[in-house]
């Protein structure tokens, strides 16, 4: 083997050891959210309220598609950052007291959105939201019946959590299916003259696996929810966030 083969070698070897490592942490979240979720359920109690008039027209989908996709999506994350196309990413919070606290506040706030589903509550997020003509009429709502919709700080500090038990741990693996498409097409260039503007950035963390992957390149994020943008900023401190309308 020659010498300039060598480093080859090693970085392959850390990528391996990178997606054994970003395995482990997927088992541990997704037996985490996945729990949190079905104690949500357990809460709530939604199938209590199913609609009457709820008649299925589609056919069934085959047995187990959803818990291979779920699979999948865990697998395809360990396959890229092998492939060197991203650093392992950890998308667990910061510590058990941390971790403990988002659970609790979204297994307390499941009971809420449940009951605002059954009442039909879709549009009290207007009581939140400025009354400005920034803010579309089809904004202001409570998107899946959650608290606050998109106007208030512990509605952006929550929404994490709940996508996480929504998908049983996959929302990061998931989002960066199409982190996998840009890390592709601009692997091996230069990423300094590269400017990356994340569309409806939401709560950030998006923001934060194009940071990781593209550290030289500019990044700026942009949402419509002031207090999304605080919470993207809290989590990436150094990208420049814009308050705007997408259309």
């Amino acid at each position: 083997m020659s010498q300039a083969s060598e480093p080859s070698v090693a970085r392959r070897r850390a990528f391996a050891l990178d997606a054994v490592g970003q395995s482990a942490r997927s088992v541990v979240k997704a037996a985490w959210w996945t729990s949190a979720a079905l104690l949500a359920r357990r809460i709530a109690s939604p199938e209590k309220a199913r609609p009457a008039s709820f008649d299925p027209k589609a056919p069934a989908a085959p047995s187990r598609v959803v818990r291979r996709a779920w699979l999948a999506a865990f697998q395809k994350d360990a396959e890229d950052i092998a492939a060197g196309l991203y650093p392992a990413r950890n998308d667990a919070p910061k510590g058990l007291a941390v971790a403990f606290r988002r659970a609790a506040d979204f297994l307390a706030d499941a009971r809420l959105v449940e009951a605002r589903r059954r009442r039909g509550g879709g549009v009290e997020a207007r009581e939140d939201a400025p009354t400005s003509a920034a803010y579309p009429v089809y904004y202001r709502q409570n998107f899946h019946f959650q608290s606050g919709g998109w106007f208030t700080k512990d509605s952006a500090e929550r929404y994490d959590a709940q996508v996480e038990a929504l998908f049983s741990g996959t929302a990061g693996a998931m989002r960066r299916r199409v982190l996998s498409l840009l890390a592709r097409h601009w692997k091996g260039r230069d990423h300094r003259n590269l400017a990356i503007l994340d569309l409806a950035c939401g709560a950030g963390s998006f923001l934060g696996d194009l940071g990781a992957t593209f550290p030289r390149a500019r990044l700026l994020g942009l949402d419509l929810s002031p207090a999304y943008l605080v919470e993207a900023g809290r989590q990436n401190a150094t990208v420049p966030l814009i308050q705007a309308n997408v259309e």
